[in-house]
C-alpha cells in the first residue's frame, strides 16, 4: 500500500469544497477515511482508492476546482503513468492519499488576478 500527501488551493469556501471533494472521490471509486478542518482557511481529506482508478481520481479532483502545487501534479502524474505498467496483481493495490487544501481569501484572489492582468 502506498501513502502520499499532496497539497493544493481553492477559491471555493470550505463547506462547498468539502461537499464537492467527497462527492467526486466517492463517484471515482474512492473511500473517504477522514476529514479535518485544520483552520478557517485550510482543510484536509484522507482517502483510499485502487491504483487502477488513479486517472479518474486525478481528473475528478481537478473538476472540484482544486489547483495543485507543482509537486502534487508530479506525484499524481507519476502514479497515472506507473499504473499502466504495473503487472496485474492477484489482489488490488490500494493508494492512500492525504490532500490538504488551502482556501484563498477573496481579497487574495482579487489581488492575484490584478497582478496577472498588469503588463510586465
Amino acid at each position: 500500500m502506498h501513502d502520499i500527501s499532496i497539497h493544493g488551493y481553492s477559491p471555493l469556501e470550505s463547506p462547498k469544497l468539502q461537499i464537492k471533494l467527497v462527492d467526486q472521490i466517492v463517484d471515482s471509486g474512492g473511500w473517504v477515511l477522514g476529514e479535518k478542518q485544520l483552520s478557517p482557511f485550510s482543510y484536509q481529506i484522507r482517502f483510499e482508492l485502487e491504483i487502477g482508478n488513479i486517472v479518474e481520481m486525478y481528473s475528478a479532483l481537478q473538476r472540484t476546482g482544486v489547483q495543485f502545487t507543482r509537486t502534487a501534479h508530479f506525484a499524481l502524474a507519476e502514479m497515472c503513468t506507473c499504473q499502466k505498467y504495473l503487472p496485474e496483481p492477484e489482489q488490488m493495490q490500494i493508494v492512500t492519499i492525504t490532500l490538504r487544501v488551502g482556501m484563498l481569501q477573496e481579497e487574495n484572489t482579487r489581488f492575484r488576478n490584478f497582478l496577472r492582468s498588469r503588463p510586465a
